[in-house]
C-alpha cells in the first residue's frame, strides 16, 4: 500500500470521524503518518461544512487524490467471484459492504458481500487469509450471521459473502420499539451467549458495536462480523501504516494500545454496548461517570431510553462498570459469566458484580485493628450472650412449633385433596368405565382449582405435584403450563421455600427432557440458591440441583468443568449422605454415562461399579434402581462396541423388571427396547422389526408408554424397515412419529431430529434427494438451536446433508458440510465415537468424487481404524468405511487392494440388506470395475451381468453412476 492509498485515508476518516476533538487529535497523533494528517482533517473539514450529513464527494475527492469525481463502488451486475452485484449496502473504513446474489442448483442466494479495502497479493498474505476463514465458516451459531464463504479476485482483492440479515441494530431496535428494561436486557443477554459460543470456538470478534448486532424484523438477535477484523489483519505486509482494524469508540484500553487482543477485549465492548443500548450514549467516555447518572431522575420522554435512574442505580451500574474496567483480569471472566450476572439479575439474585458492602468494609476495619475490637468485643459478648441465647431459643422453638403447624395443615389438606380425586375415580362416578392416568390428572387439576382457591400456598403445591405426575406419564405440555401456574404463584412475599424449591425442581426436569437445557440450568441453580438458604439445607435437596445442573451440560455437549463438579459434589454427599445413598449413586451413574460419551471407557466402568455397588446395598440384588443402573451401564458397553457384555447386563436388568414390575410396565419394555437395538447393531434387523412392533404393541395395550416412548418406537420401526431396504414402510412409520411429537411438543421440537436423522437417509437411499436435503436441514436447524456444533446430533445431521449434497453433484458444498461434522474426528483419530466411521467415510467419498485421491485415501483408512474399533466384526455398520476404502484405493490405482475391500464391505452388506438395496448394489458396482482393473475379467463380467437390471430399477440412481466414472 502506498502512502497515498485512498484507502488509507478513508480509513483514518472513519476511525475519527465520531469522536470528540480531543479523542480525534490523540487517534491521529498515534496512528495518522504526518504526510497525510493535512489530507485527512481536510476530509473532515468537509464531513463538517455538509448540513444534511457528509459530503461524501468532496470526502471522496479528496481520499482519491482526485478533483473531478468520487470513488465508487462497483455498480450492478458487476461480478465477484460467484456472486453479481445487486447494489451498494454501505461502506466502512476497511470494506465496501454489497448487496450480492448467485444461483446456487436453481435456487437464488442472497448475501451480503465485502469487499475488504486492503489487498492481498503475497501467496502468504493469502493463505493465512484462507486459514482465518475456513476458522470462520466453522463457527455456527443461531445468532451469528453465518460466514458463506470467501476469496480473492485476480487482483487480489479479498471479499466475504455472509449471510444477509434483515433488520435493525440493537439499539435503534429498542428505541424504535420502546422496550423496557428487562426486554433491553434480554436482548443483550442473547448476544453474550453468542459471543461466549465464539470465544469457546476460539475466534474473537475485536468490533462490536451497535451496527454488528442486529435485531431481525422476528426479534430475533443477529450478530455480524465476527471474527471479520482478524481477516483484515491478514495482510503481513510491512511496509505500510497498520492500522488497527476497530472502531476506537467501541475498543478496550489494551486495543487502542495495540495490545494482546483477548475474550476479555469484547467483555469491554458488550459493556459499551450494554450502556448505550441502557442510556443511549456511550458510557466509555473517560468521565467514570455510571450509567444512572446519564439519565434523568425519572427517565419517561426527556431521556433518550424508557429506563429510569432508579432502574439502573445499584446492581446495573456495577454490572456495566465492572464490564468497563480499564485491566482485562477486573472484567468479567467470559462472556458467558457476563450474560449469568444479567440473568442474576432478571431473577432478582444478588450479583457477582457488587462492590464490597458496608459488612466487608467492617471486616477489614476489624482485620486492621484486632486487639482493640477483640477486647472490646470480648465485654460486649459477654453481657450480651446470656440473654441473646435465651431470645434465640425461644425464637427457635416458636418458629419450629410454626413450621411444623403449617406442614401438618398442608399435609392433611393435600391428603383430604388427593382422597377426593380418587373418590371421583369410582366407578359410580365414571359410569362403571377404566379410568385412565391422563383422565384421573385432568379431574384433579379441575378439583385444586376449586377445592383451593384461596390457598395459594395449597395449591401451588397441589399444582407441582400434578405437574410432576403429568411428566412420569409424558405429557410435557400440560406438565409445564401446572408448574408455570405453580411457579407465579410461588412468586409471592412469604411464600413456602419448600414449594417453590419443588416448583423450580419440577421446571428443571421437564426443561431438561425436552431439550431446554439452557432453562432447566437456571431453574436448577434457582432451586439450590433457595436450598441454601434454609437453616438447615437437606443435603438430598442440594445432590438433586446439582444433579439436574451436571445433567443439562452432558446434554448440551458441554462437558469442560462438568468432571470436575460432578467429582466435588460426590465428595462432599458422600461425606453428608453417606457412600451408599441414592443421590450419591445416582451421580456416580452420571459421571459413568459422561465419562463414557467420551470414550474413557475404563473410568467409565470404575464409576459404573460404584453407581452399581450403592444400588445393590441400598436397595437390594432386586430392586428397580439397580436394574436402572445395570440399564445405563448396558448403553455405555454399546458405545465401547461390547454387545454380547452388554446384552448380558441387560438381561439382568430385564429379569429384574420382569419380577419386580410385570412384563409390560413402561420400564420392562424400554430395557426390551435396549435388547432389541443390540440385534439391530448387529444387524439382525429381519428379527428385530417383528419384535419391536410387538414391544410397541403390548405398551399401547397396557398404557404403559408416554408419546416420546412411542416416538422412540416408531423411529426404531422406521429404521429396521429402512435397513431391510423397505422403504415405503420406513416413510410411514417415520411419519407417525413425526405427528406425535409435532402434537405433543408443538412445531420444530427437539423430539423431530433423531426422526429426521432416520428419515433423511431413507429418502436418500429410496432416490427422493430434494426431500432428503430439506429433511437433512430442517432437522440441523432445529438441533443447532439447542446444541452446540460439534455435538453427536448436529453431526450427525451435518453428515447427512453432506452426503445428500454428494448424491446431488454439489461437491464443494457437500465437501464444507463433510470436513465442519469430521472436524473432530480429524483433530482426534482415535476418536472412539461411533459416529467416526460413518461420518469419516462419507468425507473420503465427497474427497474422491472431487478428484482429492490421496486425501480420499488417508480419510478412509481413518474411517476404516476407527471402525474396527468401535464395531464387531461383520456388522453392517462397517460397510460404510470398506465402501469408501475400496473407492479410494480404486481411484489411486490399486486395483488389487481395492478388490480385498469391496469384497469384504460386500460381505458384511449382503446380509442383513436384502439384494436389490442401493448399498449393495453400489458395493457390486465398484467392486466389478475394480475386478476388471485388477485383470479378473471374467469374474467382472459376470458380476455385472448378475446385477444389471437390478441396477437399472433401483431407487437410487448412485450405482449407475458409479459405474459410468470407473467404467473403462
Amino acid at each position: 500500500m502506498t502512502p497515498h492509498d485512498p484507502a488509507l485515508l478513508r480509513t483514518l476518516f472513519d476511525a475519527v470521524v465520531d469522536l470528540d476533538a480531543v479523542e480525534r487529535r490523540h487517534h491521529l497523533d498515534v496512528h495518522c503518518p504526518p504526510s497525510l494528517r493535512d489530507d485527512v482533517e481536510a476530509m473532515l473539514d468537509a464531513d463538517a461544512e455538509a448540513h444534511d450529513g457528509p459530503s461524501s464527494m468532496r470526502i471522496g475527492q479528496i481520499a482519491a487524490g482526485l478533483s473531478d469525481a468520487p470513488v465508487l463502488p462497483p455498480g450492478a451486475g458487476t461480478r465477484i467471484g460467484p456472486f453479481e452485484v445487486v447494489g451498494l449496502l454501505g461502506e466502512g473504513g476497511y470494506s465496501t459492504v454489497l448487496h450480492a446474489r448467485r444461483d446456487v442448483a436453481g435456487a437464488r442466494q442472497d448475501v451480503a458481500l465485502k469487499l475488504l479495502r486492503r489487498s492481498l497479493h503475497s501467496p502468504e498474505a493469502q493463505r493465512q487469509f484462507r486459514r482465518e476463514q475456513q476458522a470462520l465458516l466453522a463457527l455456527r451459531h443461531p445468532n451469528i450471521a453465518r460466514l458463506i464463504e470467501g476469496g480473492v479476485t485476480p487482483e487480489g482483492q479479498p471479499y466475504i459473502a455472509l449471510e444477509l440479515v434483515q433488520g435493525r441494530d440493537i439499539v435503534e431496535y429498542a428505541k424504535i420499539h420502546a422496550l423496557d428494561l428487562r426486554a433491553r436486557l434480554r436482548l443483550f443477554v442473547v448476544a453474550c451467549r453468542a459471543v461466549d459460543a465464539a470465544h469457546r470456538a476460539l475466534i474473537v470478534h475485536r468490533d462490536l458495536k451497535p451496527s454488528n448486532v442486529f435485531v431481525a424484523d422476528d426479534g430475533e438477535v443477529k450478530l455480524l462480523d465476527f471474527g471479520i477484523a482478524k481477516l483484515l489483519e491478514a495482510d503481513e505486509d510491512v511496509t505500510h501504516t497498520m492500522l488497527p482494524a476497530f472502531t476506537p469508540a467501541y475498543a478496550a484500553p489494551e486495543q487502542r494500545d495495540g495490545g494482546a487482543i483477548t475474550t476479555a477485549t469484547d467483555v469491554y465492548a458488550l459493556g459499551v454496548l450494554l450502556g448505550e443500548l441502557l442510556t443511549g450514549e456511550r458510557v466509555n467516555d473517560g468521565t467514570g461517570r455510571t450509567p444512572s447518572s446519564r439519565i434523568s431522575a425519572t427517565g419517561g420522554d426527556g431521556s433518550p431510553t424508557p429506563v429510569t435512574r432508579r432502574q439502573l442505580r445499584g446492581d446495573l451500574d456495577t454490572i456495566v462498570m465492572k464490564a468497563l474496567a480499564d485491566e482485562p483480569e477486573r472484567r468479567y471472566a467470559s462472556a458467558g459469566t457476563f450474560a449469568d450476572d444479567i440473568e442474576r439479575l432478571l431473577a432478582g439474585q444478588p450479583v457477582v458484580a457488587h462492590p464490597p458492602s458496608r459488612w466487608y468494609r467492617t471486616r477489614k476495619f476489624v482485620a486492621r485493628h484486632k486487639g482493640g475490637v477483640a477486647t472490646t468485643l470480648a465485654f460486649l459478648l459477654a453481657i450480651l450472650a446470656s440473654l441473646g441465647l435465651a431470645l434465640w431459643q425461644a425464637h427457635v422453638a416458636r418458629e419450629q412449633a410454626r413450621l411444623a403447624h403449617a406442614h401438618a395443615a398442608r399435609a392433611e389438606t393435600v391428603r383430604q385433596f388427593l382422597v377426593g380425586v380418587f373418590e371421583q375415580a369410582s366407578p359410580d362416578s365414571s359410569g362403571g368405565k377404566p379410568i385412565s392416568a391422563r383422565d384421573l390428572l385432568a379431574k384433579g387439576e379441575q378439583q385444586a382449582a376449586t377445592a383451593l382457591r384461596g390457598e395459594p400456598e395449597l395449591e401451588a403445591d397441589v399444582l407441582a405435584l400434578l405437574g410432576q405426575l403429568h411428566i412420569e406419564i409424558g405429557d410435557f405440555k400440560v406438565a409445564r403450563d401446572l408448574l408455570q401456574r405453580a411457579l407465579d404463584m410461588s412468586e409471592a412475599p412469604a411464600f413456602a421455600s419448600d414449594v417453590r424449591v419443588r416448583t423450580l425442581t419440577g421446571m428443571a426436569r421437564i426443561d431438561g427432557e425436552t431439550g431446554a437445557h439452557d432453562e432447566a440450568i437456571a431453574h436448577a441453580r434457582e432451586a439450590l440458591a433457595l436450598i441454601n438458604e434454609n437453616d438447615s439445607p437437606a443435603a438430598a435437596d442440594i445432590a438433586n440441583a446439582h444433579e439436574m445442573i451436571a445433567n443439562a451440560l452432558i446434554s448440551k455437549g458441554e462437558l469442560t468443568g462438568v468432571e470436575a463438579m460432578l467429582r466435588t459434589n460426590l465428595a462432599r454427599d458422600e461425606a453428608a449422605l453417606g457412600r451408599r445413598h441414592e443421590y450419591v449413586a445416582d451421580q456416580w451413574l452420571l459421571l459413568g454415562a459422561m465419562l463414557g460419551e467420551q470414550g474413557r471407557f475404563d473410568e467409565s466402568e470404575e464409576a459404573f461399579a460404584h453407581a452399581i455397588d450403592g444400588f445393590r446395598e441400598g436397595f437390594g440384588e432386586n430392586s428397580n434402581r439397580l436394574a436402572h443402573a445395570l440399564n445405563e451401564y448396558s448403553n455405555m458397553l454399546v458405545d465401547k462396541g461390547d454387545l454380547a457384555k452388554a446384552e448380558g447386563i441387560l438381561q439382568r436388568s430385564l429379569a429384574i423388571r420382569v419380577a419386580t414390575v410385570g412384563p409390560d410396565h413402561h420400564d420392562a419394555l424400554t430395557v426390551e427396547a435396549n435388547l432389541i437395538y443390540i440385534a439391530e447393531m448387529q444387524g439382525r434387523f429381519a428379527e428385530a422389526l417383528p419384535r419391536r412392533k410387538a414391544n410397541l404393541e403390548r405398551g399401547l395395550r397396557a398404557g404403559a408408554l408416554h408419546d416420546r416412548n412411542i416416538v422412540t418406537l416408531w423411529n426404531a420401526i422406521g429404521r429396521d424397515h429402512r435397513e431391510l431396504g423397505q422403504f415405503e414402510e420406513a416413510f410411514t412409520a417415520l411419519e407417525k412419529a413425526i405427528e406425535i411429537s409435532t402434537r405433543s411438543q408443538g412445531p420444530r421440537n427437539s423430539w423431530l431430529i433423531n426422526s429426521y436423522s432416520i428419515l433423511g437417509p431413507a429418502q436418500m437411499l429410496g432416490g427422493r434427494l430434494d426431500d432428503a436435503e430439506h429433511t437433512a436441514r430442517e432437522g440441523l436447524s432445529i438441533s443447532l438451536a439447542s446444541q452446540p456444533e460439534g455435538s453427536a446430533t448436529t453431526a450427525v445431521l451435518r453428515a447427512l446433508l453432506g452426503t445428500v449434497l454428494l448424491r446431488q453433484h454439489r461437491i464443494e458444498e457437500a465437501r464444507a458440510e463433510l470436513e465442519l461434522a469430521s472436524a473432530p474426528f480429524l483433530v482426534a483419530p482415535g476418536s472412539a465415537s461411533t459416529l467416526a466411521p460413518t461420518t469419516l467415510s462419507a468425507l473420503s467419498e465427497v474427497q474422491s468424487a472431487g478428484g482429492d485421491s490421496a486425501g480420499a485415501l488417508a480419510t478412509a483408512e481413518i474411517a476404516v481404524a476407527a471402525g474396527r474399533k468401535v464395531f464387531a466384526p461383520g456388522q453392517p455398520q462397517l460397510g460404510a468405511t470398506l465402501f469408501a476404502l475400496g473407492r479410494a484405493q480404486l481411484g489411486s490405482g490399486d486395483a488389487a487392494a481395492a478388490v480385498t475391500s469391496l469384497r469384504e464391505a460386500l460381505a458384511v452388506r449382503s446380509p442383513p440388506y436384502p439384494p436389490a438395496d442401493p448399498r449393495v448394489l453400489e458395493a457390486k458396482v465398484l467392486l466389478a470395475a475394480a475386478l476388471r482393473r485388477a485383470g479378473h475379467a471374467d469374474e467382472a463380467r459376470d458380476l455385472t451381468a448378475s446385477i444389471r437390471a437390478q441396477v437399472d430399477a433401483s431407487p437410487s440412481a448412485y450405482a449407475r453412476e458409479l459405474e459410468r466414472e470407473f467404467e473403462e
